[in-house]
């Protein structure tokens, strides 16, 4: 993470995330919403971003549970199926790309 993010003193760093006014009407979104769990499905894909949104759009694996799903699942307070299946529908309709890379 770069030096521009990094709150000075007490100070509180914000960001926008924007999405268009019609986002939820998108095709995606509608056939995210169709699943069984679909609404829980777009809370954690929302969150996703947000996670990301201070880190260029990354979402770093750091390593303490088994998997990244299973990471997500606990910093969102979610059960890691749904997780699961969100991440395999943003990745199927090409919301995200993954990277798996190691330093």
């Amino acid at each position: 993470m770069n030096d521009e993010n990094k709150p000075v003193g007490n100070q509180k760093r914000y960001f926008w995330l924007k999405l268009p006014k019609n986002y939820f009407s998108h095709l995606e979104q509608k056939k995210m919403r169709k699943h069984e769990h679909g609404k829980d499905m777009q809370i954690v894909y929302l969150r996703m971003m947000l996670l990301g949104i201070d880190k260029g759009g990354y979402i770093y694996y750091q390593g303490v549970y088994d998997t990244l799903e299973e990471e997500l699942a606990e910093e969102f307070d979610e059960p890691v199926e749904i997780v699961i299946v969100s991440r395999v529908c943003c990745k199927t309709n090409e919301s995200f790309t993954s990277y798996n890379q190691c330093y």
